[in-house]
């Protein structure tokens, strides 16, 4: 459900499942990395590089998950779109 509400574009739906899930009690492990990944790739779809930037940290301090590829790959992906996009626009 996350992961569809990231990729058309509904980032708030996603933030919200995520903290709802979080404040009820479950928790995201390493084991289902679907939580983080469908969080970072909302951010990425989004434009949201601070939020992408906590949630990344968060993932490590809060949950003690050590990062795989794959976020790596949503936090590179991220960066490279938007910081490139800010650069040409002249905002960067």
């Amino acid at each position: 459900m996350m992961a569809g509400y990231g990729m058309h574009g509904n980032s708030g739906e996603v933030f919200g499942l995520f903290d709802r899930m979080v404040d009820t009690g479950v928790l995201p492990d390493g084991v289902i990395f679907f939580f983080f990944t469908a969080v970072l790739t909302a951010c990425n779809c989004g434009g949201f590089i601070d939020k992408g930037r906590k949630y990344f940290a968060l993932m490590q301090r809060r949950f003690q998950l050590r990062p795989g590829l794959e976020y790596y790959t949503c936090m590179v992906d991220m960066m490279e779109i938007w910081n490139l996009d800010s650069i040409i626009s002249g905002h960067g």
